[in-house]
Protein backbone atom coordinates (compact mmCIF):
# COMPACT_ATOMS: atom_id res chain seq x y z
CA UNK A 1 0.00 0.00 0.00
CA UNK A 2 1.34 3.35 -0.68
CA UNK A 3 1.95 6.04 1.53
CA UNK A 4 -1.03 8.95 0.99
CA UNK A 5 -2.03 8.53 -2.27
CA UNK A 6 -5.22 7.11 -1.76
CA UNK A 7 -6.58 4.25 -3.49
CA UNK A 8 -9.82 5.75 -4.77
CA UNK A 9 -13.03 6.36 -4.47
CA UNK A 10 -16.18 7.40 -5.47
CA UNK A 11 -15.55 11.18 -4.71
CA UNK A 12 -17.50 14.69 -5.91
CA UNK A 13 -17.52 18.42 -4.86
CA UNK A 14 -20.66 20.47 -2.19
CA UNK A 15 -20.91 21.89 0.68
CA UNK A 16 -22.63 19.49 3.31
CA UNK A 17 -19.87 19.33 5.58
CA UNK A 18 -21.14 16.85 8.30
CA UNK A 19 -20.61 14.25 5.38
CA UNK A 20 -16.95 12.82 5.05
CA UNK A 21 -15.31 10.05 3.06
CA UNK A 22 -12.78 9.21 5.52
CA UNK A 23 -9.15 9.75 3.66
CA UNK A 24 -5.98 8.23 5.33
CA UNK A 25 -3.39 9.78 3.51
CA UNK A 26 -1.86 13.30 3.18
CA UNK A 27 -3.55 16.37 1.62
CA UNK A 28 -1.14 19.18 1.43
CA UNK A 29 2.88 17.73 2.19
CA UNK A 30 4.99 20.86 2.51
CA UNK A 31 8.88 19.71 2.65
CA UNK A 32 10.00 23.06 4.36
CA UNK A 33 7.65 25.89 4.90
CA UNK A 34 4.57 26.68 4.30
CA UNK A 35 2.81 30.49 4.16
CA UNK A 36 -0.39 31.64 4.09
CA UNK A 37 0.53 35.12 2.25
CA UNK A 38 3.34 35.83 0.13
CA UNK A 39 6.80 34.32 1.35
CA UNK A 40 9.41 37.22 2.70
CA UNK A 41 12.52 37.66 0.56
CA UNK A 42 14.14 37.73 3.91
CA UNK A 43 12.86 34.28 6.08
CA UNK A 44 15.62 34.51 8.52
CA UNK A 45 13.70 36.85 11.32
CA UNK A 46 9.90 37.47 10.66
CA UNK A 47 8.27 39.52 13.05
CA UNK A 48 5.60 42.53 12.26
CA UNK A 49 8.29 44.09 9.86
CA UNK A 50 8.81 41.53 7.80
CA UNK A 51 6.15 39.69 8.00
CA UNK A 52 4.44 37.09 5.28
CA UNK A 53 2.28 39.36 2.58
CA UNK A 54 -1.22 39.01 3.44
CA UNK A 55 -3.13 36.88 1.84
CA UNK A 56 -6.99 36.29 1.42
CA UNK A 57 -6.85 32.45 0.81
CA UNK A 58 -9.30 31.08 3.16
CA UNK A 59 -9.20 27.14 3.36
CA UNK A 60 -7.06 24.01 3.53
CA UNK A 61 -8.81 20.85 3.32
CA UNK A 62 -8.40 17.49 4.62
CA UNK A 63 -4.38 16.93 6.51
CA UNK A 64 -1.82 19.57 5.97
CA UNK A 65 1.71 18.19 7.01
CA UNK A 66 4.51 20.85 7.31
CA UNK A 67 7.93 19.49 8.16
CA UNK A 68 9.17 23.23 8.85
CA UNK A 69 7.84 26.05 9.98
CA UNK A 70 4.43 27.55 9.11
CA UNK A 71 3.99 31.20 9.12
CA UNK A 72 -0.10 33.12 8.53
CA UNK A 73 -0.98 36.41 7.42
CA UNK A 74 -5.02 35.48 6.76
CA UNK A 75 -6.97 38.39 5.74
CA UNK A 76 -10.32 37.31 4.41
CA UNK A 77 -13.25 38.02 6.90
CA UNK A 78 -15.05 34.37 6.60
CA UNK A 79 -16.95 33.00 8.98
CA UNK A 80 -18.09 36.07 11.02
CA UNK A 81 -19.59 35.23 14.73
CA UNK A 82 -19.25 38.51 16.43
CA UNK A 83 -17.85 41.98 16.28
CA UNK A 84 -14.41 41.79 15.94
CA UNK A 85 -14.70 40.20 12.42
CA UNK A 86 -13.65 36.86 10.87
CA UNK A 87 -12.35 33.97 12.70
CA UNK A 88 -9.42 32.96 10.19
CA UNK A 89 -8.12 30.54 8.02
CA UNK A 90 -9.51 27.16 8.42
CA UNK A 91 -7.50 23.74 8.48
CA UNK A 92 -9.32 20.12 7.57
CA UNK A 93 -12.85 21.07 6.58
CA UNK A 94 -13.59 23.43 3.76
CA UNK A 95 -17.02 24.65 3.48
CA UNK A 96 -17.46 23.95 -0.32
CA UNK A 97 -15.06 21.15 -1.35
CA UNK A 98 -14.45 17.27 -1.86
CA UNK A 99 -15.19 16.50 1.97
CA UNK A 100 -12.79 14.49 1.57
CA UNK A 101 -11.03 14.45 5.43
CA UNK A 102 -9.60 12.52 7.99
CA UNK A 103 -11.89 10.62 10.60
CA UNK A 104 -13.37 12.57 13.01
CA UNK A 105 -11.02 13.31 15.92
CA UNK A 106 -7.78 13.24 13.88
CA UNK A 107 -5.03 15.51 12.75
CA UNK A 108 -5.35 17.74 10.55
CA UNK A 109 -2.69 20.02 11.02
CA UNK A 110 0.83 19.02 11.31
CA UNK A 111 3.70 21.37 11.98
CA UNK A 112 7.40 19.61 13.10
CA UNK A 113 9.53 22.73 12.83
CA UNK A 114 12.67 20.51 11.07
CA UNK A 115 15.04 21.63 9.12
CA UNK A 116 13.07 25.15 8.47
CA UNK A 117 14.70 28.40 6.42
CA UNK A 118 12.93 30.51 9.49
CA UNK A 119 15.38 31.42 11.90
CA UNK A 120 12.81 32.74 14.44
CA UNK A 121 9.94 34.37 14.45
CA UNK A 122 8.41 37.22 16.85
CA UNK A 123 4.58 37.35 16.97
CA UNK A 124 2.21 38.64 19.36
CA UNK A 125 2.43 38.14 22.93
CA UNK A 126 5.10 35.16 23.81
CA UNK A 127 7.41 34.64 26.35
CA UNK A 128 9.02 32.05 25.13
CA UNK A 129 12.16 32.35 22.54
CA UNK A 130 11.54 33.55 19.45
CA UNK A 131 13.81 30.98 17.76
CA UNK A 132 11.35 28.02 19.21
CA UNK A 133 8.45 29.19 17.85
CA UNK A 134 7.33 26.80 14.78
CA UNK A 135 3.55 29.16 13.89
CA UNK A 136 3.53 32.22 13.83
CA UNK A 137 0.27 34.53 13.26
CA UNK A 138 -0.01 37.98 12.04
CA UNK A 139 -3.62 39.76 11.67
CA UNK A 140 -5.52 36.56 12.20
CA UNK A 141 -4.70 33.05 13.41
CA UNK A 142 -6.47 29.02 11.82
CA UNK A 143 -8.30 27.03 13.31
CA UNK A 144 -9.22 23.12 12.71
CA UNK A 145 -12.69 21.89 14.09
CA UNK A 146 -15.55 22.70 14.00
CA UNK A 147 -17.86 25.86 13.90
CA UNK A 148 -19.10 27.94 17.07
CA UNK A 149 -22.39 26.76 17.60
CA UNK A 150 -25.11 29.89 17.90
CA UNK A 151 -27.95 29.66 20.41
CA UNK A 152 -26.84 26.31 21.88
CA UNK A 153 -26.51 24.52 18.45
CA UNK A 154 -24.50 21.56 17.59
CA UNK A 155 -21.54 22.85 16.32
CA UNK A 156 -21.38 22.19 12.74
CA UNK A 157 -18.55 20.09 10.80
CA UNK A 158 -16.13 17.74 12.42
CA UNK A 159 -14.24 18.15 15.42
CA UNK A 160 -10.42 18.24 14.28
CA UNK A 161 -7.01 18.58 16.33
CA UNK A 162 -3.03 19.39 15.51
CA UNK A 163 0.18 18.73 16.48
CA UNK A 164 2.44 21.62 16.41
CA UNK A 165 6.12 21.42 18.08
CA UNK A 166 7.31 24.93 19.69
CA UNK A 167 5.34 27.07 22.16
CA UNK A 168 2.28 28.37 22.19
CA UNK A 169 2.09 31.35 20.00
CA UNK A 170 -0.40 34.59 19.45
CA UNK A 171 -1.12 37.17 16.89
CA UNK A 172 -2.28 40.31 18.68
CA UNK A 173 0.01 41.91 21.02
CA UNK A 174 -2.50 43.99 22.82
CA UNK A 175 -4.96 40.78 23.26
CA UNK A 176 -2.35 38.08 24.47
CA UNK A 177 -5.15 35.46 24.46
CA UNK A 178 -5.23 35.37 20.82
CA UNK A 179 -4.09 31.72 19.87
CA UNK A 180 -2.13 31.49 17.15
CA UNK A 181 -4.41 28.05 15.75
CA UNK A 182 -6.82 26.48 18.36
CA UNK A 183 -9.79 24.18 17.75
CA UNK A 184 -12.90 25.97 17.21
CA UNK A 185 -13.81 28.61 15.30
CA UNK A 186 -12.79 32.10 17.32
CA UNK A 187 -12.33 30.27 20.17
CA UNK A 188 -8.93 32.21 20.22
CA UNK A 189 -7.96 32.11 24.27
CA UNK A 190 -7.09 27.78 24.51
CA UNK A 191 -4.30 28.55 27.51
CA UNK A 192 -1.42 30.48 28.20
CA UNK A 193 0.79 27.23 29.75
CA UNK A 194 1.84 23.93 27.71
CA UNK A 195 -0.46 22.25 30.31
CA UNK A 196 -3.30 24.36 28.93
CA UNK A 197 -2.80 23.49 25.49
CA UNK A 198 -3.89 20.84 23.58
CA UNK A 199 -2.00 21.37 20.00
CA UNK A 200 0.93 23.04 20.96
CA UNK A 201 4.39 21.92 22.69
CA UNK A 202 4.26 18.44 21.05
CA UNK A 203 6.93 16.16 20.33
CA UNK A 204 6.92 15.92 16.35
CA UNK A 205 8.85 14.38 14.20
CA UNK A 206 6.35 13.24 11.32
CA UNK A 207 6.57 9.50 12.17
CA UNK A 208 3.12 9.09 13.27
CA UNK A 209 0.25 11.53 12.27
CA UNK A 210 -2.57 9.56 12.12
CA UNK A 211 -1.04 6.25 12.26
CA UNK A 212 1.04 6.84 9.01
CA UNK A 213 5.00 8.46 8.87
CA UNK A 214 5.52 11.34 6.83
CA UNK A 215 9.11 11.22 8.47
CA UNK A 216 10.88 10.98 5.25
CA UNK A 217 8.42 11.88 2.63
CA UNK A 218 11.39 14.85 1.10
CA UNK A 219 14.79 14.46 0.10
CA UNK A 220 16.76 13.06 -2.43
CA UNK A 221 15.58 9.80 -1.57
CA UNK A 222 12.26 10.88 0.28
CA UNK A 223 9.47 9.22 -1.15
CA UNK A 224 8.39 12.14 -3.48
CA UNK A 225 11.17 12.50 -4.80
CA UNK A 226 10.89 8.47 -6.13
CA UNK A 227 7.65 8.66 -6.96
CA UNK A 228 8.57 11.89 -9.61
CA UNK A 229 11.57 9.68 -10.38
CA UNK A 230 9.21 7.19 -11.56
CA UNK A 231 6.59 8.91 -12.97
CA UNK A 232 8.83 10.80 -15.10
CA UNK A 233 10.38 7.12 -16.13
CA UNK A 234 7.21 6.11 -17.87
CA UNK A 235 7.04 6.35 -21.59
CA UNK A 236 4.80 8.51 -23.25
CA UNK A 237 1.28 7.14 -24.56
CA UNK A 238 0.14 10.34 -26.09
CA UNK A 239 0.56 13.38 -27.89
CA UNK A 240 1.08 16.83 -26.42
CA UNK A 241 -0.19 20.24 -29.05
CA UNK A 242 1.18 23.86 -27.27
CA UNK A 243 0.13 25.89 -30.42
CA UNK A 244 -3.64 26.29 -29.92
CA UNK A 245 -5.73 29.19 -28.71
CA UNK A 246 -8.78 28.58 -26.88
CA UNK A 247 -12.10 29.37 -28.42
CA UNK A 248 -14.01 33.24 -28.72
CA UNK A 249 -16.34 33.55 -26.30
CA UNK A 250 -18.04 37.28 -26.19
CA UNK A 251 -20.50 36.15 -23.11
CA UNK A 252 -18.63 33.40 -20.74
CA UNK A 253 -20.56 33.39 -17.39
CA UNK A 254 -18.86 32.31 -14.10
CA UNK A 255 -20.87 31.81 -10.85
CA UNK A 256 -20.22 31.54 -7.12
CA UNK A 257 -20.01 27.86 -6.36
CA UNK A 258 -23.76 28.31 -4.35
CA UNK A 259 -25.19 30.13 -7.68
CA UNK A 260 -26.75 32.63 -5.29
CA UNK A 261 -26.49 35.59 -8.05
CA UNK A 262 -23.06 36.58 -7.36
CA UNK A 263 -21.56 36.06 -11.23
CA UNK A 264 -19.06 37.85 -13.62
CA UNK A 265 -19.07 37.98 -17.36
CA UNK A 266 -16.04 37.29 -19.10
CA UNK A 267 -15.56 38.41 -22.60
CA UNK A 268 -13.12 36.25 -24.66
CA UNK A 269 -12.29 37.06 -28.11
CA UNK A 270 -10.15 36.17 -31.07
CA UNK A 271 -9.43 34.45 -34.54
CA UNK A 272 -6.95 32.97 -36.36
CA UNK A 273 -5.39 34.24 -39.73
CA UNK A 274 -4.15 31.43 -40.48
CA UNK A 275 -0.98 31.03 -39.60
CA UNK A 276 -1.39 29.69 -36.29
CA UNK A 277 -1.10 33.03 -33.87
CA UNK A 278 -4.18 34.83 -32.81
CA UNK A 279 -4.88 38.15 -33.99
CA UNK A 280 -7.73 39.14 -31.42
CA UNK A 281 -7.87 42.73 -29.47
CA UNK A 282 -6.10 43.81 -26.79
CA UNK A 283 -7.69 43.67 -22.98
CA UNK A 284 -6.72 46.45 -20.44
CA UNK A 285 -5.79 44.09 -17.46
CA UNK A 286 -2.70 45.89 -16.16
CA UNK A 287 -0.04 43.61 -17.32
CA UNK A 288 2.27 43.80 -19.06
CA UNK A 289 2.12 47.84 -20.26
CA UNK A 290 -1.61 47.63 -19.35
CA UNK A 291 -2.14 45.26 -22.58
CA UNK A 292 -2.53 41.57 -23.26
CA UNK A 293 -3.83 39.63 -26.13
CA UNK A 294 -7.25 38.71 -25.20
CA UNK A 295 -7.32 35.35 -25.94
CA UNK A 296 -6.30 32.05 -24.27
CA UNK A 297 -4.01 29.82 -25.07
CA UNK A 298 -4.95 26.22 -25.29
CA UNK A 299 -2.85 23.34 -24.55
CA UNK A 300 -4.04 19.66 -25.82
CA UNK A 301 -3.04 16.58 -24.33
CA UNK A 302 -4.16 13.51 -26.83
CA UNK A 303 -4.20 9.82 -25.34
CA UNK A 304 -3.79 6.95 -27.66
CA UNK A 305 -6.95 5.91 -26.21
CA UNK A 306 -6.04 2.50 -25.00
CA UNK A 307 -3.90 2.34 -22.00
CA UNK A 308 -4.71 2.93 -18.66
CA UNK A 309 -1.83 5.05 -18.12
CA UNK A 310 -1.93 7.61 -20.12
CA UNK A 311 1.62 9.96 -19.78
CA UNK A 312 2.80 13.30 -21.24
CA UNK A 313 5.62 15.45 -20.87
CA UNK A 314 6.06 18.91 -21.77
CA UNK A 315 8.60 21.33 -21.12
CA UNK A 316 8.04 23.95 -18.52
CA UNK A 317 9.11 26.63 -20.53
CA UNK A 318 5.65 26.13 -22.46
CA UNK A 319 3.40 26.42 -19.74
CA UNK A 320 3.72 30.34 -20.12
CA UNK A 321 1.52 32.91 -20.91
CA UNK A 322 4.34 34.23 -23.40
CA UNK A 323 3.78 32.55 -26.84
CA UNK A 324 6.02 33.60 -29.97
CA UNK A 325 6.80 37.33 -28.74
CA UNK A 326 3.01 37.55 -27.68
CA UNK A 327 1.46 37.83 -24.01
CA UNK A 328 -1.63 35.88 -23.59
CA UNK A 329 -4.77 35.71 -21.17
CA UNK A 330 -4.30 33.03 -19.49
CA UNK A 331 -3.46 29.23 -20.06
CA UNK A 332 -6.45 26.75 -20.39
CA UNK A 333 -5.62 22.78 -21.02
CA UNK A 334 -7.72 19.74 -22.64
CA UNK A 335 -7.46 16.07 -22.18
CA UNK A 336 -9.31 14.00 -25.08
CA UNK A 337 -9.12 10.52 -26.28
CA UNK A 338 -8.43 9.43 -22.35
CA UNK A 339 -10.07 5.86 -22.09
CA UNK A 340 -12.24 5.80 -18.90
CA UNK A 341 -10.70 4.96 -15.77
CA UNK A 342 -7.33 5.98 -16.81
CA UNK A 343 -5.06 8.00 -14.80
CA UNK A 344 -2.75 10.64 -16.22
CA UNK A 345 0.42 11.77 -15.33
CA UNK A 346 1.89 15.07 -17.35
CA UNK A 347 6.15 15.45 -16.47
CA UNK A 348 6.57 18.54 -16.62
CA UNK A 349 10.51 19.11 -17.01
CA UNK A 350 13.33 21.25 -17.09
CA UNK A 351 14.97 23.23 -14.14
CA UNK A 352 13.92 26.64 -15.03
CA UNK A 353 11.32 28.46 -12.78
CA UNK A 354 7.84 27.87 -14.01
CA UNK A 355 4.99 30.62 -13.88
CA UNK A 356 1.78 31.02 -15.60
CA UNK A 357 -1.97 32.43 -14.96
CA UNK A 358 -3.68 29.80 -15.29
CA UNK A 359 -6.82 30.28 -17.50
CA UNK A 360 -10.75 30.15 -16.95
CA UNK A 361 -11.14 27.14 -18.96
CA UNK A 362 -10.97 23.30 -18.92
CA UNK A 363 -12.10 20.67 -21.32
CA UNK A 364 -12.49 17.34 -20.25
CA UNK A 365 -12.52 15.18 -23.94
CA UNK A 366 -15.22 18.10 -26.05
CA UNK A 367 -17.00 19.05 -22.99
CA UNK A 368 -15.58 22.30 -21.05
CA UNK A 369 -15.97 21.65 -17.84
CA UNK A 370 -14.78 24.14 -15.84
CA UNK A 371 -18.22 25.22 -14.27
CA UNK A 372 -18.91 21.64 -12.94
CA UNK A 373 -18.12 23.12 -9.10
CA UNK A 374 -21.42 25.36 -9.51
CA UNK A 375 -24.43 23.54 -7.63
CA UNK A 376 -26.60 24.07 -10.64
CA UNK A 377 -24.52 21.22 -11.92
CA UNK A 378 -25.04 18.73 -8.58
CA UNK A 379 -25.37 15.21 -9.31
CA UNK A 380 -24.89 15.69 -13.49
CA UNK A 381 -22.58 15.23 -15.89
CA UNK A 382 -20.46 18.56 -15.87
CA UNK A 383 -20.22 18.19 -11.80
CA UNK A 384 -18.84 14.08 -12.17
CA UNK A 385 -16.86 15.34 -15.04
CA UNK A 386 -15.36 17.96 -13.16
CA UNK A 387 -14.47 15.25 -9.95
CA UNK A 388 -12.76 12.77 -12.25
CA UNK A 389 -10.75 15.06 -14.26
CA UNK A 390 -9.35 16.57 -10.46
CA UNK A 391 -8.91 12.98 -9.01
CA UNK A 392 -7.08 11.87 -12.34
CA UNK A 393 -4.27 14.11 -13.27
CA UNK A 394 -1.34 14.47 -12.07
CA UNK A 395 1.35 17.09 -12.58
CA UNK A 396 4.80 16.43 -11.79
CA UNK A 397 7.29 19.22 -11.88
CA UNK A 398 9.99 16.65 -12.05
CA UNK A 399 12.42 19.13 -11.45
CA UNK A 400 11.31 22.62 -11.02
CA UNK A 401 12.97 24.59 -8.70
CA UNK A 402 10.10 27.46 -8.60
CA UNK A 403 6.69 27.01 -9.38
CA UNK A 404 4.14 30.02 -9.42
CA UNK A 405 0.59 29.38 -10.41
CA UNK A 406 -1.18 32.84 -10.95
CA UNK A 407 -4.76 33.44 -10.87
CA UNK A 408 -7.01 34.23 -13.69
CA UNK A 409 -7.55 37.48 -15.24
CA UNK A 410 -10.66 39.28 -15.31
CA UNK A 411 -10.42 42.36 -16.63
CA UNK A 412 -13.64 43.39 -18.30
CA UNK A 413 -15.16 45.45 -15.70
CA UNK A 414 -12.16 48.26 -16.20
CA UNK A 415 -13.38 51.82 -16.82
CA UNK A 416 -12.75 51.01 -20.68
CA UNK A 417 -10.91 49.73 -23.06
CA UNK A 418 -7.11 51.04 -22.87
CA UNK A 419 -7.72 53.09 -19.66
CA UNK A 420 -5.99 51.65 -16.64
CA UNK A 421 -8.16 53.72 -14.46
CA UNK A 422 -10.71 52.09 -12.78
CA UNK A 423 -14.88 53.27 -12.26
CA UNK A 424 -16.57 52.87 -8.58
CA UNK A 425 -17.92 49.27 -7.88
CA UNK A 426 -15.80 47.62 -10.67
CA UNK A 427 -14.66 44.36 -10.06
CA UNK A 428 -11.50 43.25 -11.90
CA UNK A 429 -8.20 41.54 -11.16
CA UNK A 430 -4.94 39.79 -12.68
CA UNK A 431 -4.89 37.43 -9.99
CA UNK A 432 -8.63 35.76 -9.68
CA UNK A 433 -7.95 32.50 -7.40
CA UNK A 434 -11.39 31.08 -8.88
CA UNK A 435 -9.68 30.33 -12.33
CA UNK A 436 -8.99 26.87 -10.38
CA UNK A 437 -6.25 24.13 -11.00
CA UNK A 438 -7.64 20.66 -11.24
CA UNK A 439 -5.48 17.78 -10.61
CA UNK A 440 -2.50 17.04 -8.08
CA UNK A 441 0.53 18.82 -8.63
CA UNK A 442 4.06 17.51 -7.37
CA UNK A 443 7.19 19.56 -7.18
CA UNK A 444 9.19 17.19 -5.05
CA UNK A 445 12.67 19.46 -5.49
CA UNK A 446 11.19 23.23 -5.42
CA UNK A 447 8.61 25.84 -4.21
CA UNK A 448 4.77 26.31 -4.75
CA UNK A 449 3.62 30.07 -4.91
CA UNK A 450 0.45 28.86 -5.33
CA UNK A 451 -2.20 31.61 -6.47
CA UNK A 452 -5.49 29.92 -7.37
CA UNK A 453 -7.82 27.31 -5.61
CA UNK A 454 -6.37 23.60 -6.49
CA UNK A 455 -8.50 20.48 -6.49
CA UNK A 456 -6.14 17.26 -5.97
CA UNK A 457 -3.24 16.79 -3.87
CA UNK A 458 -0.58 18.89 -3.55
CA UNK A 459 3.03 17.38 -2.71
CA UNK A 460 5.79 20.20 -2.16
CA UNK A 461 9.86 19.41 -1.73
CA UNK A 462 10.52 23.22 -0.54
CA UNK A 463 8.04 25.92 0.52
CA UNK A 464 4.27 26.17 -0.23
CA UNK A 465 2.86 29.62 -0.12
CA UNK A 466 -1.00 29.95 -0.55
CA UNK A 467 -0.55 33.57 -1.37
CA UNK A 468 -3.84 35.60 -2.61
CA UNK A 469 -2.65 39.05 -2.32
CA UNK A 470 -4.93 41.38 -4.68
CA UNK A 471 -8.41 42.70 -3.73
CA UNK A 472 -10.69 42.04 -6.90
CA UNK A 473 -14.24 43.11 -5.54
CA UNK A 474 -15.86 44.09 -1.91
CA UNK A 475 -18.53 41.59 -1.00
CA UNK A 476 -20.58 40.99 2.10
CA UNK A 477 -17.55 39.64 4.34
CA UNK A 478 -15.60 42.20 3.33
CA UNK A 479 -12.77 42.79 0.53
CA UNK A 480 -11.91 39.56 -1.78
CA UNK A 481 -9.52 38.45 -4.17
CA UNK A 482 -11.90 36.76 -6.78
CA UNK A 483 -14.25 38.77 -8.80
CA UNK A 484 -17.13 36.09 -7.89
CA UNK A 485 -15.96 35.85 -4.02
CA UNK A 486 -14.29 32.37 -4.43
CA UNK A 487 -11.34 33.10 -2.52
CA UNK A 488 -7.95 30.51 -2.67
CA UNK A 489 -8.34 27.24 -1.28
CA UNK A 490 -7.22 23.80 -1.22
CA UNK A 491 -9.56 21.06 -2.32
CA UNK A 492 -8.69 17.36 -1.42
CA UNK A 493 -8.87 15.25 -4.45
CA UNK A 494 -7.21 11.95 -4.15
CA UNK A 495 -4.99 11.09 -7.50
CA UNK A 496 -6.36 7.76 -8.87
CA UNK A 497 -3.04 6.10 -8.89
CA UNK A 498 -1.53 4.46 -6.16
CA UNK A 499 2.36 3.84 -5.86
CA UNK A 500 4.41 1.68 -3.29
CA UNK A 501 6.95 3.44 -0.96
CA UNK A 502 9.88 1.56 -2.41
CA UNK A 503 9.25 3.05 -5.80
CA UNK A 504 8.57 -0.51 -7.55
CA UNK A 505 5.11 -0.16 -8.67
CA UNK A 506 2.22 1.97 -9.99
CA UNK A 507 -0.60 0.79 -10.14
CA UNK A 508 -3.72 2.52 -11.17
CA UNK A 509 -7.95 1.73 -10.31
CA UNK A 510 -10.59 3.92 -11.01
CA UNK A 511 -13.99 4.25 -8.92
CA UNK A 512 -16.77 5.52 -11.55
CA UNK A 513 -17.39 9.02 -10.07
CA UNK A 514 -21.47 8.61 -10.83
CA UNK A 515 -22.31 5.29 -9.37
CA UNK A 516 -19.29 3.74 -7.28
CA UNK A 517 -18.46 0.63 -9.84
CA UNK A 518 -14.95 -0.50 -10.14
Amino acid sequence: MEKGIYVPTSIGIGTNIDVSTPDPGVATYVGRDMYIGGKPSDTSNLDAKNAPTGSYAAEAEGLTVVRGKLAMNPLKESWPYNKSGGAGFRFGTVGFGSQFRPVYGSTVLAVAGIDSAITKMSVGYNGNLPGATTVGAWNKGAWVGQQRPFEGATPSGFAYTAQIAGPITYWRDSDYKRQSVVTMQGNWYEGLSALESTLFNKAVDLTNVNGSDYSSYNGTNGYLSKLSKQLDSFEDTGEVDVNGFAEPNSNYVINKYNNDGTSYTLKFDGSDDGSGKSVSGALDTGIPSNQIRNTERLITFTGDGTSMQQVFTIAGSELSNWKDGVYYRGVDFKFTNIPEGASIVVNVTGTNPVEFHNGWRFWWGDTEISRGYESQYAKKDLDAKYSLASQSIMWNFVDTTSLTIRGGIAGEDRADWGYSGTVSGAKWTDDDPAAAMIGSILVPNGSFDDHVTTNGRVYVGVDFSMNSPKVAAAFGEGNSASVIDMDQERHNFPWSGSYTPDGSAIAWSKVDAADGTT
